[in-house]
């Protein structure tokens, strides 16, 4: 990989506060009581922090607000969780990703490309710019969390991010990209407390 890797992590400049956020939680009964609701709030509106502090060779060329934030990341969205089982997720997992199996975060974006890049033209004032919907698995999440020796929140929250990220539009289908929204994910995860 011949690019230069940057780190979102390292940006120099003061945390930029959320404008506003919108998380709409719905969590499968089986789970209700055991899921701590702020801290995915918390988890999306670290993750837009990070994603409007960074100022990456990859996001160099999206235009910005008169702050300088990206416009990738508006100043009042709305996301929509998810949290269910391993079955559900399995059946979603099959039908949009056509994979067979459970899975432990699911993104479905709302955001055309063509938006990002305009500044959200032709949007009502102020309504939240719908980025789209986050699936979870509890199940997936409880076992990933004993195999990697964390808790259960501090593994929802990250599911959280990692969704939250592929909301906006961030991959990792290369080693580079996978970098460096690891390194968002971490500045989010710092943020919160997590890392």
């Amino acid at each position: 990989m011949g690019a230069a890797k940057s780190d979102p992590g390292d940006v120099g400049s003061p945390e930029p506060e959320v404008g506003g956020v919108e998380v709409l939680i719905d969590v499968a009964p089986q789970f209700r009581g055991r899921i701590d609701e702020q801290l995915l709030e918390r988890a999306v509106q670290e993750t837009l922090n990070a994603a409007r502090a960074d100022r990456s060779v990859g996001w160099a060329d999206r235009p910005t607000t008169p702050a300088g934030y990206p416009t990738h990341v508006p100043a009042h969205a709305e996301v929509s969780i998810h949290v269910t089982d391993d079955a559900e997720m399995q059946q979603l997992n099959a039908h949009y990703r056509q994979v067979d199996k459970p899975t432990d975060v699911l993104s479905f974006s709302f955001v055309d490309e063509e938006i990002g890049r305009s500044g959200h033209p032709g949007h009502p004032p102020g309504l939240p710019i719908q980025l789209g919907e986050i699936a979870i698995s509890f199940e997936y999440a409880e076992r990933q969390a004993s195999e990697l020796g964390h808790t259960l929140g501090k593994e929802l929250a990250w599911l959280t991010i990692h969704g939250a990220l592929q909301l906006l539009g961030y991959t990792h289908y290369t080693e580079e990209q996978a970098v460096h929204m690891e390194a968002l994910e971490q500045r989010a995860l710092r943020a919160m407390g997590l890392a």
